[in-house]
């Protein structure tokens, strides 16, 4: 992401990696990242985010 810091679906990568790892602060704001870069992020991981409470 160094390199192309607006590729949209490398941030959602990153929230998946993260909430995998159990990070789900970060997962969340990597999630917002790729939908403010325009990236439509699943609604059912959006869902799995809001159920972790963050």
């Amino acid at each position: 992401m160094e390199k192309e810091p607006a590729f949209a679906p490398a941030w959602n990568n990153m929230a998946l990696a993260q909430f995998d790892l159990g990070k789900y602060a970060e997962a969340r704001q990597s999630a917002a990242k790729a939908a403010e870069l325009g990236f439509e992020v699943p609604e059912g991981f959006l869902e799995e985010l809001k159920a972790k409470g963050v």
